[in-house]
């Protein structure tokens, strides 16, 4: 019983490590999007289309 409630607390403790990556990765995307808005206004290439909203042209 105590090899069992060993492997579950491990299970739980590397399940933790998995959700604290998984924060890590959408503080980086979170992060991503904002350098490319930046890069958006600063090379300002904003074009009113017909409908009066601004399109953005990205290289992708």
């Amino acid at each position: 019983m105590a090899e069992t409630k060993v492997s579950v607390a491990e299970t739980e403790v590397s399940m933790a490590e998995t959700e604290v990556s998984v924060a890590e990765t959408k503080v980086f995307v979170a992060e991503t999007e904002v350098s490319v808005i930046e890069i958006r206004s600063a090379f300002n290439h904003r074009r009113v289309s017909r409908f009066g909203k601004p399109v953005f042209f990205t290289a992708m």
